[in-house]
């Protein structure tokens, strides 16, 4: 996972990351994010994987894989800004939670989530004070409870 300069050299592209797989609902891996360690003066926060191949951040979600079977369940998505928020997330029992990966939310998007909700169309919801954004099936009402506190859950760890 590397890129060649003009000048031959290699870059890592994921270099001292934190790295997060990307799967689709079938579990499949279509590439990664990486989350930086430190931060310098020209360094983004994330890096996604080159686009191309079975990797578009234009449809990725991270934590598709395992929110699948919750969104159709719970009749709505949780989407939020990174990897991070989503592992808290899931380890705090919201497992229909998912993230955008270095893009706005698009159609192709809206359309993995209308498939995994079973529904012909979405319609995203906001409320100020909460985290995220929800998508459910157009219509339906959306209660304060599908929304994350800000906060971060007590007890979150990335490693047990």
């Amino acid at each position: 996972m590397a890129t060649a300069s003009t000048r031959g050299y290699l870059h890592l592209r994921f270099h001292d990351r934190i790295m997060f797989p990307i799967r689709d609902s079938s579990e499949a891996l279509t590439g990664f994010a990486g989350l930086a360690t430190h931060l310098g003066p020209s360094w983004p926060l994330w890096v996604a994987s080159a686009e191309g191949g079975s990797f578009d951040s234009g449809s990725a979600l991270f934590g598709f894989d395992r929110a699948w079977p919750a969104i159709g369940r719970e009749r709505r998505a949780l989407i939020v800004r990174d990897c991070v928020q989503v592992l808290a997330l899931h380890q705090d029992g919201r497992d229909d939670s998912v993230a955008v990966v270095q893009s706005p939310i698009t159609r192709a998007h809206t359309g993995k989530l209308a498939t995994a909700l079973s529904a012909r169309n979405v319609d995203f919801t906001r409320r100020d004070g909460y985290l995220g954004v929800v998508a459910a099936a157009r219509g339906e009402s959306v209660p304060d409870l599908a929304f994350a506190s800000r906060k971060v859950p007590s007890g979150f760890t990335l490693v047990h």
